[in-house]
């Protein structure tokens, strides 16, 4: 099956995307990803809806086998990257409040 991606609209000033016409959520696995960003991708679009926990994230990367001591960022690094690819695709995902006592939960969401 080829799905076609139609290019974002781009604003002149900064290059920022404006909008995107918003391909199925199944197009974002054909998405140009790296195997780790594939994988977060595809734990977010089985999710969808609801969202996925950091933990989760971190255990579907690593697979239990050698997670690293900075797991966490090494996801919030991945996400930053990957919310740049989708959003040709017409979707993102948003930037989850942190700190003490929030558990970070992300999900994909359409983008406006």
């Amino acid at each position: 099956m080829t799905i076609h991606v139609k290019p974002p609209r781009i604003c002149r000033c900064c290059g920022g995307i404006l909008s995107a016409p918003r391909s199925p959520i199944e197009a974002l696995e054909a998405a140009p990803l790296s195997p780790t960003r594939r994988t977060i991708v595809q734990t977010l679009t089985r999710a969808y809806p609801k969202g996925v926990s950091a933990d989760r994230l971190i255990s579907a990367v690593y697979n239990a086998s050698n997670e690293p001591d900075n797991s966490r960022q090494s996801i919030r690094v991945q996400l930053l990257n990957i919310r740049q690819i989708i959003a040709a695709y017409g979707w993102t995902i948003p930037v989850m409040p942190g700190g003490r006592g929030n558990v970070a939960e992300y999900r994909l969401e359409p983008l406006p």
